[in-house]
């Protein structure tokens, strides 16, 4: 092995060994920290709340069963002393470090023998030295979620499912070379009216293809800081630490619905630039409204 791939091998192992450390310690500390306020998603106990909360965040790697485009979340607002969010702080160091040390290593392949077959092959040197670490199902997206670390006492927390559409701008010409595959695989009355309306678009009308929305959940909060109320909105896939005391009652909190059909009817944007009903429905793709082509 190079003495390039060697030294990049070393800082995986020194990043992710302190990152591990620094899971271990937040560990113990949130699990110490019952008494402080304490909310977790579908979890009425504080003890058995900070207890979860600390096996999501520390899941670095795929669980049995675990789909591989799924990641563990765990919505929860967890009041914390200042030493605690040090150490949490410490840890999305340390996972921007382990992130940057495997950002070289997928694109470099090294040769190695199947323990099965014998025989050498090529894979990838972040697989090999993930595994050498005895992390063979390490879970990136999982594993190097940054924490939400909130600097400011917090008086009022909102959970929300938000939905977050996806969508992709592309021209007639590339709709249309869609539609032509579609044909080809399935030439249907339908796909056919598709194609006669797309035919009779301008060939400079931009369309966007709307794909499914993405769900997760999310929290507004409000924050009391020197200067006055801020309010501020965060991710909450993980949970959410905030500086607070022991005994205390905590934050106003509007807990995150079990289901996100349950969740309050937001209203509409006013800015929202694509057409609800779709143009061409087999490939979800849309028109912009007027003011937006």
């Amino acid at each position: 092995m190079s003495s390039e791939n060697s030294q990049l091998r070393a800082d995986l192992a020194h990043a992710l060994q302190q990152l591990e450390a620094q899971l271990d310690l937040l560990d113990a500390r949130l699990r110490a920290e019952v008494d402080y306020p304490t909310w977790a998603w579908q979890h009425d106990d504080p003890k058995s709340g900070r207890r979860h909360a600390s096996l999501v965040i520390q899941a670095l790697d795929y669980q049995d069963g675990q789909d591989a485009h799924h990641t563990r979340i765990f919505p929860a607002l967890l009041g914390a002393a200042p030493e605690t969010l040090a150490i949490a702080r410490a840890i999305n160091h340390w996972k921007s470090r382990v992130r940057a040390a495997l950002a070289p290593m997928a694109r470099r392949e090294i040769v190695v023998t199947n323990p099965d077959t014998g025989t050498d092959i090529k894979e990838p040197l972040d697989k090999v030295a993930l595994r050498w670490l005895k992390h063979p199902r390490f879970h990136k997206r999982q594993a190097l979620r940054e924490l939400v670390v909130i600097d400011h006492p917090v008086t009022k927390a909102t959970f929300f499912w938000a939905r977050l559409r996806k969508i992709q701008r592309i021209d007639k010409a590339e709709a249309t070379r869609r539609l032509c595959e579609r044909l080809e695989r399935a030439d249907t009355p339908e796909l056919r009216l598709e194609w006669d309306c797309l035919q009779a678009l301008s060939p400079r009308e931009p369309l966007a293809v709307v794909n499914a929305p993405h769900i997760h959940p999310k929290v507004n909060l409000v924050l009391q800081t020197v200067d006055g109320i801020k309010r501020v909105s965060k991710r909450a896939v993980l949970p959410v630490l905030y500086p607070d005391r022991s005994g205390t009652t905590g934050p106003d909190i509007r807990p995150l619905p079990d289901d996100p059909n349950d969740s309050p009817t937001r209203l509409r944007r006013s800015d929202v630039q694509v057409e609800d009903d779709p143009f061409l429905p087999s490939l979800h793709i849309h028109r912009y409204r007027a003011g937006y082509r």
